[in-house]
C-alpha cells in the first residue's frame, strides 16, 4: 500500500523512494545489509529513518551539518540526530532511557545506551583513554534519523549491527542537535 501511494504521489524530480521488504530483516543493520547487497544506494549523504518516525524537521540543515563535518573528517561516516528535550517535557518516552557519552572537543559519540536499566553505566577504559573530554547526557531524545555516507553501508556488510557498542565500534559518528 505505501509503494502504491508513493507511485501515484507527486514526487520533485529529484527525489527517488523506493520501499523494500524483507521478512528476513531483524533489525536496521539487517536492512542496511540487504540495501548493500542490492546495490541501490547511490546518493551521499543517505537518509535513514525509521519506518515509524513522521516528522517536519528540516533534513538540509542536518545534511549539511554532515556534509561540513565530512570535509573536516573523512571517518564521520555518520550524524545522528538527538533533540535536547526538558524533563517537564512529556514527550520522552519512559521506554526510552537513552544515554549518551559524547566526546566535549569533536563531538564524536562514543557510548549510546538506550536501554538503560540501573542508576550506573560502565565505560570501557579504552574510551576514556581516546577521549580526555567526555561528557554524559540523558536528556536527549533519539530522533531515528541518520545522515549517512555510504561507507556506513560497508561497515554493516562486515557483520556490525546497528547498536553502537563502545569496546567494538568502528564507527565515527557524530551528534547534530535541532
Amino acid at each position: 500500500m505505501l509503494q502504491e501511494y508513493i507511485n501515484k504521489a507527486r514526487l520533485p524530480l529529484n527525489l527517488s523512494i523506493k520501499c523494500i521488504t524483507s521478512a528476513s530483516c531483524l533489525s536496521a543493520g539487517d536492512a542496511l545489509r540487504e540495501i548493500d547487497s542490492m546495490g541501490i544506494v547511490r546518493s551521499d549523504p543517505f537518509i535513514l529513518i525509521s519506518g515509524d518516525v513522521i516528522s517536519n524537521m528540516d533534513l538540509k540543515k542536518a545534511m549539511k551539518f554532515h556534509s561540513e563535518r565530512r570535509k573536516f573528517d573523512s571517518n564521520a561516516i555518520m550524524t545522528v540526530v538527538l533533540k535536547q528535550v526538558q524533563g517537564s517535557a512529556a514527550i520522552k518516552p519512559v521506554m526510552d532511557d537513552l544515554i549518551v557519552a559524547l566526546d566535549r572537543n569533536t563531538s564524536q559519540l562514543v557510548y549510546f545506551e538506550d536501554n538503560v536499566r540501573s542508576s550506573t553505566i560502565r565505560l570501557p577504559i579504552e574510551i576514556m583513554k581516546e577521549h580526555s573530554n567526555i561528557y554524559f547526557a540523558n536528556d536527549l531524545l533519539d530522533c531515528h534519523i541518520d545522515i549517512c555516507s555510504p561507507e556506513l553501508l560497508l561497515q554493516f556488510s562486515d557483520n556490525f549491527d546497528y547498536q553502537v557498542s563502545p569496546l567494538k565500534s568502528p564507527i565515527f559518528i557524530r551528534c547534530i542537535y535541532l
